[in-house]
């Protein structure tokens, strides 16, 4: 309480900590150079456009690198109109918003936003247009135990102060960053007085760091304090622009309602880099040009780089390694309504209730100029890492977290099994049913597509319960036994489907009344005809089999039924 309340003194009438050496313009490289350089020096110590040993040599991503820069440029020499004219303007193509959107680039954790934002700084350098670059991570990374004493608009200041230092000036605090943090104090006077009029492209890496997260909410003033400085001299301002990267979208939502809380202010959310082929990808290494293993990462440069390239220990480890560092959202069945439908329909709606594991989504707004309502997407090794989690919980009920299992699994089998089985692409399709049929029990299975009904039974497309992933064996692999009828034995595994969902656990979880729809893999080998089947039950009895077969090659087939017979058989 005492710190809260210390931190809104201070914000009333913008004190520093005792003793801090004030900076003036003095301290600072001339503009002149820097803009006549296009740039600032590379200095130890200060986060830098310039790459580095850690950085890919290759960049994958060229494209989305040139559509952001074109609509930096086409923003920066504009100008938003003011509050009294919300009236929308346009060019030869475009409806240009009334009020200028900064850009968000918004992605996973390894998902490339700082090699992009680096991208987007040197092709600046190109243009001989000047950025200043800055960083909430890394080599300046926000330390809020270091920080407490500071507001966030002194600590925006202090990194572009440490960023434009002349070198003998970070010298005196022995080029340590943390001293830089307690001992100096650097105005937002001098840093516009150092700006004057001159062109800057602010890019700030990980500006998610200063303004959301646990306690954020508590100084409301402070973010406004922060967007009015970035609207007034990076956004509205003629000649300058702001990008900024972020693991979530909230980032750019708080700072557009801190700069404009009665106005319609967006931000541009453009789609960064993916791998478009295999060829691609074994630039990155040789050992992720596979199709199966690229898709697992969600096509990302920086997190295939990292997984393949950086570390030595399986691809899986390095994903949990990376989602075990997220905060944990509450396990709950809300929290798997978002985990499931995120992955099926990306609706925003959903995001809040994952928590900390929204940072683990990819979100961007496709169509130029970029603007809207993003759509979410997991990559499938972070959505395979949410329901092993889930299902280890404990707090969902059996057949839940059964379906949580098979998903999982499902989707490693794309990291792990050897390309050209095809097992890695049959168990893609199984996560895709479970998770159909899970959303038809905890979701919202009021907006699924007209299609699926082509290919869902009915009581699945309508609602009801999931009851579970089960794999059943038989010596026979559930083929009939003569010589000259090798067809799957389907009264068979009727069978013993209905002996598994006699069995008490079914009955404690409610699952012996009423409707319940069953996911069932055989764990056999060449199982003639089918790879998977839902056994729709009523009342613990199966009532419709809907079998299943998946196929890889180069032409999509109709989501269709064949003809089959309505009957079950109960031979």
């Amino acid at each position: 309480m005492d710190q809260f309340r210390n931190r809104l003194k201070r914000l009333r009438i913008g004190a520093q900590p005792a003793g801090a050496r004030k900076i003036s313009v003095r301290d600072l490289v001339p503009l002149a150079t820097a803009t006549g350089a296009t740039g600032l020096p590379a200095a130890r110590g200060v986060p830098s456009i310039e790459l580095t040993d850690t950085d890919p040599r290759d960049f994958i991503g060229g494209k989305h690198r040139d559509n952001m820069l074109e609509h930096i440029k086409l923003f920066y020499n504009r100008e938003s109109c003011s509050s009294s004219s919300l009236q929308r303007r346009r060019d030869t193509q475009n409806a240009l918003p009334t009020r200028i959107p900064p850009m968000a680039l918004t992605r996973h954790p390894s998902g490339g936003k700082t090699r992009t934002l680096k991208e987007i700084g040197l092709a600046l350098r190109q243009e001989r247009i000047f950025s200043l670059f800055i960083s909430f991570n890394d080599l300046t990374a926000y330390d809020a135990a270091k920080e407490h004493d500071r507001t966030w608009l002194q600590s925006l200041l202090l990194r572009i102060g440490w960023a434009a230092a002349k070198a003998d000036v970070r010298r005196s605090v022995g080029e340590d960053f943390s001293r830089w943090l307690t001992e100096v104090e650097v105005t937002e006077d001098t840093i516009c007085k150092w700006l004057g009029d001159a062109v800057c492209v602010l890019l700030v890496d990980e500006l998610n760091k200063l303004i959301v997260g646990e306690g954020r909410e508590e100084f409301p003033d402070e973010g406004k304090s922060v967007a009015a400085f970035l609207r007034t001299q990076f956004v509205d301002k003629h000649g300058r622009y702001l990008v900024f990267s972020s693991h979530f979208t909230e980032t750019g939502s708080k700072l557009t309602v801190f700069m404009d809380s009665l106005s319609n202010r967006d931000v541009l959310r453009p789609l960064l880099p993916v791998i478009k082929s295999v060829d691609e990808a074994a630039a990155v290494s040789q050992e992720a040009a596979s199709a199966s293993k690229l898709s697992y990462l969600g096509l990302t440069p920086a997190l295939v780089h990292k997984a393949f390239a950086v570390e030595t220990q399986p691809v899986a480890l390095c994903v949990n390694q990376i989602f075990d560092k997220l905060p944990k959202p509450l396990f709950t069945e809300a929290t798997l309504r978002a985990v499931i439908m995120l992955a099926l329909d990306g609706a925003e709606e959903y995001v809040l209730a994952l928590g900390g594991w929204a940072a683990a989504l990819d979100a961007f707004v496709v169509r130029p100029p970029h603007i809207g309502t993003p759509s979410y997407t997991w990559s499938p090794c972070f959505l395979a890492a949410a329901c092993a989690r889930l299902a280890a919980s404990g707090e969902l009920r059996k057949s839940l977290r059964q379906g949580l299992w098979r998903i999982a699994s499902a989707l490693q089998q794309l990291a792990e099994t050897t390309e050209g089985s095809g097992v890695q692409w049959e168990s893609v399709c199984a996560a895709a049913l479970i998770l159909r049929m899970m959303q038809s029990d905890v979701g919202d299975y009021s907006n699924l597509h007209p299609d699926a009904g082509a290919i869902l039974p009915p009581a699945v497309f309508n609602g009801c319960a999931f009851g579970g992933a089960f794999r059943p064996t038989d010596p026979d692999g559930f083929m009939h036994a003569l010589p000259t009828d090798r067809s799957p034995n389907i009264a068979l595994l009727r069978r013993t489907v209905e002996d598994e969902i006699s069995k008490p656990s079914y009955k404690e979880q409610g699952l012996d009344k009423g409707i319940m729809a069953l996911f069932v893999q055989p764990a056999v080998s060449n199982f003639p005809w089918y790879d998977m089947f839902i056994f729709v039950c009523r009342d613990g009895q199966v009532v419709e089999i809907w079998g299943y077969q998946s196929k890889t090659g180069s032409s999509t087939p109709a989501d269709a039924q064949t003809p089959v017979s309505k009957q079950v058989d109960k031979n």
